[in-house]
């Protein structure tokens, strides 16, 4: 079995400082992909009302076109 040393008191400064790192680089890289994933829905939803808008004009047309 593992037995602790004597005389280790807590966390050492550099295994705080790789905790801090990781935390760092976790941020960054939940603000990426959030960042992308808000991006790609943006997107969509222009994409859809660029859609909508050329289809109700293209039914405008035709149907002023018929008459």
């Amino acid at each position: 079995m593992i037995q602790p040393q004597s005389g280790s008191t807590g966390i050492r400064p550099v295994h705080a400082f790789v905790v801090i790192g990781t935390l760092v680089v976790a941020a960054v890289v939940a603000f990426a992909a959030l960042h992308f994933v808000v991006g790609l829905l943006w997107f969509v939803v222009k994409l859809v009302v660029v859609f909508a808008v050329v289809y109700a004009v293209a039914k405008m047309v035709l149907r002023h076109a018929r008459r």
